[in-house]
C-alpha cells in the first residue's frame, strides 16, 4: 500500500508539472525522478534514463514495471491504471493529459481501497487462527 501511496504523489505531482510548467515530458520525467519526496518509486530513474536515451514512455513504462512486477511489489492490477497511463502520457494536450492524471488518481485510490479491505479481512482470519493455534497449545501442554 506504501507503493500505491507513492504513485499518487508521483501523479500528482505529474499532474502539478504538465499543467504549470512549459517543460516537456522528457523535463518533467527527469525532475520527478531526482525528486526527495519520490526517492521510493526506483522505477523512475530507470525511467527517466530510458527516456532520455529516446525510448517512448509507454515501451520505457513497461520495462520499468517489469522489474517491479517481477520483484512482486505489485501486481499486475494495481500496475494497470499506470500502464494506461503511460500508453497516453503526451499524446494528448494538457487538458487531456491531467483528465487522464486524475482517472489515474482515481483507479490507484480504488485498488488501495480494495488492498485495505483484502488487508483488514485476512488480517482478522491470521490473528484468530494464532489465537486458536496458541490456546491449541497450551492445551497440549497442560
Amino acid at each position: 500500500m506504501k507503493l500505491l501511496d507513492q504513485f499518487i504523489l508521483f501523479a500528482t505531482l505529474l499532474e502539478n508539472e504538465i499543467r504549470y510548467s512549459l517543460a516537456d515530458l522528457s523535463q518533467v520525467l527527469h525532475k520527478l525522478a531526482a525528486s526527495e519526496s519520490l526517492r521510493g518509486l526506483t522505477v523512475l530513474g530507470e525511467l527517466d534514463s530510458r527516456v532520455a536515451k529516446g525510448t517512448t514512455c509507454a515501451d520505457s513504462w513497461a520495462i520499468a514495471m517489469a522489474s517491479i512486477l517481477s520483484m512482486k511489489s505489485l501486481d499486475s492490477e494495481d500496475a494497470a491504471p499506470l500502464t494506461h497511463l503511460f500508453e497516453f502520457l503526451g499524446t494528448t494536450d494538457i487538458v487531456g493529459q491531467t483528465a487522464l492524471i486524475d482517472e489515474t488518481i482515481c483507479r490507484i485510490n480504488l485498488r488501495k481501497q480494495a488492498a485495505m479491505e483484502e488487508y483488514t479481512r485476512k488480517g482478522k482470519m491470521y490473528r484468530t487462527l494464532g489465537f486458536l493455534l496458541g490456546v491449541a497449545v497450551v492445551v497440549v501442554i497442560i
